[in-house]
């Protein structure tokens, strides 16, 4: 037997370790139920480093053919690594170009991301980042009851026709785009209008947003007035960077 004594094998491609321990029987010369990649893989018999082609063949990735038959009680350990492809790896510090699909299952955290292509799942066409909405919010405003919603806490019902809608996560501050509108029942009469609640009738603070609430109104208004009004539907909005 061809060979020599020494220290576990150094990594010959990076990669997962698998080592497999088999107890010999007298004689023996096959090695099976393995798993490993032909020229990814290193014998040692009773702590003997055997060499490949001479001491062993190792071509099928599932069995090894001993030259020499084992002893009985020999300990055959086989090392593997499963191979790494560099050149089919993108770069951390430089980058590139991921030609597939990319599925991550965690959150992805971005500096000065500037991309117009994101794509959610189910999607067929691509939009800007800045165009996802960063809240949104169905609810039934008379029974004051959320339908469908993300990156909200709750809704509170201040009076009739007066709800606040409390952001889970902040918006980085209150100069945010917001889009409201509700189930308008028609009449001719009036009509129903939905929008920010303002209680300041100097318009001189914005206190009908803030970074982390969204106020709404509900109105019905007439030729010759308006009252507060509640309906089974609104829908809310928002676009904005979060804080």
């Amino acid at each position: 037997m061809a060979g020599y004594i020494g220290s576990k094998a150094s990594v010959v491609n990076s990669g997962a370790e698998r080592k497999t321990v088999i107890t010999a029987t007298a004689g023996q010369t096959s090695l099976t139920g393995l798993s490993y990649t032909p020229t990814q893989v290193h014998v040692f018999q009773n702590g003997v480093r055997l060499v490949d082609g001479t001491d062993y063949t190792a071509t099928n990735g599932s069995s090894i053919t001993l030259t020499v038959g084992a002893s009985t009680n020999d300990q055959i350990v086989v090392v593997s690594y499963a191979t790494v492809e560099i050149s089919d790896a993108v770069s951390a510090s430089s980058g590139g170009t991921f030609s597939g699909n990319v599925v991550v299952n965690d959150t992805i955290t971005t500096t000065n991301f500037t991309t117009t292509n994101i794509k959610a799942t189910g999607e067929t066409a691509s939009r800007s980042a800045t165009g996802v909405a960063a809240m949104r919010i169905s609810m039934d405003t008379a029974n004051n009851t959320i339908l469908g919603s993300e990156n909200v806490t709750s809704i509170t019902d201040n009076a009739t026709g007066d709800h606040s809608v409390n952001i889970t996560n902040a918006m980085s501050n209150n100069n945010y785009t917001a889009q409201i509108t509700g189930n308008m029942n028609y009449t001719s009469s009036g009509v129903y209008v939905f929008g920010f609640y303002d209680n300041n009738s100097s318009n001189t603070a914005q206190n009908y947003k803030s970074a982390s609430l969204l106020r709404i109104s509900g109105r019905f208004a007439s030729s010759s007035s308006s009252s507060a009004v509640e309906t089974d539907l609104v829908c809310a909005s928002v676009i904005g960077d979060l804080a």
